[in-house]
């Protein structure tokens, strides 16, 4: 003859008297078969609550944990942009943008210190999808996970924007009238109209222009006008760029070179 397995039971609560236990979960019974009834359901009802506090706990816990680990990386941010990820093979963001996010001419590596936050994440994003296509940073950001590229581009829109870089003096002040007044009888818009008056950005979409390498800036103009780059919103710099000649392209490239970088603005349109 076999015994009777005991009945299950919460964690923590030892079987009692059928009446004490049914009392303590849901009150007194209104007579004696509901007791019974009760009685008999008891234990179950008791683990099927104890296995939906333990879930919760559980949903809690992982939450805590997912919370932290996301903390661990965003504190990363630093050792990506100077070390790399060795796991990944990701090389330094430091040996082409440099130590302090002040970038690197001979690199064609742009100025990322000061950056808007999302824009910076939105262009990784970009370059690991190929809608900004890049033979350099394109495998860069591939191999990088979206919580280390949001850690990146957190980093370097906390650091401060570096001195302003060299430019071509003579092309600097033909450069101040098509960034601020444009070349209208081209079809050439103000800078300023949507990079704001003082060519430092506005908001996510619209990158800071001044204190950028005149290098880099040219280099860019010159992908827009010739479809290399065509991640812009509803393609306004490519249509811009196409009508610049060379001259415009460098003298606007000195002009926002020359000017001292700083917070983004939040002056002006967007786009």
């Amino acid at each position: 003859m076999t015994s009777r397995p005991a009945e299950p039971h919460a964690p923590g609560l030892q079987p009692r008297d059928g009446a004490r236990l049914v009392t303590d979960v849901e009150g007194p019974p209104t007579g004696p078969r509901e007791l019974g009834e009760r009685s008999k359901s008891c234990p179950q009802r008791l683990t099927r609550r104890w296995a939906r506090g333990a879930g919760w706990s559980l949903l809690i816990a992982l939450a805590g944990s997912a919370h932290a680990q996301e903390n661990t990386v965003q504190l990363s941010g630093k050792a990506i942009a100077r070390t790399g990820v060795i796991a990944h093979g990701t090389p330094a963001c430091a040996s082409c943008h440099g130590m302090s996010g002040e970038g690197v001419a001979v690199q064609d590596g742009p100025r990322l210190a000061g950056l808007d936050e999302a824009y910076l994440l939105r262009q990784l994003d970009a370059f690991s999808k190929q809608a900004r296509p890049s033979r350099a940073m394109t495998p860069v950001a591939r191999s990088l996970t979206a919580a280390e590229r949001r850690a990146v581009a957190r980093y370097y829109a906390q650091l401060p924007p570096p001195p302003r870089p060299a430019a071509t003096a003579p092309l600097v002040e033909a450069g101040r009238a098509l960034a601020l007044d444009g070349a209208w009888s081209v079809g050439i818009p103000p800078c300023a109209s949507c990079h704001g008056a003082d060519g430092r950005g506005v908001g996510s979409t619209t990158p800071a222009l001044s204190g950028q390498a005149e290098a880099y800036l040219v280099a860019q103009l010159r992908r827009y006008q010739s479809g290399e780059r065509r991640n812009d919103p509803l393609g306004l710099m490519r249509g811009i760029a196409g009508r610049m000649n060379r001259t415009q392209i460098r003298a606007v490239a000195a002009y926002y070179a020359a000017q001292p970088a700083g917070a983004e603005s939040s002056a002006g349109p967007g786009r």
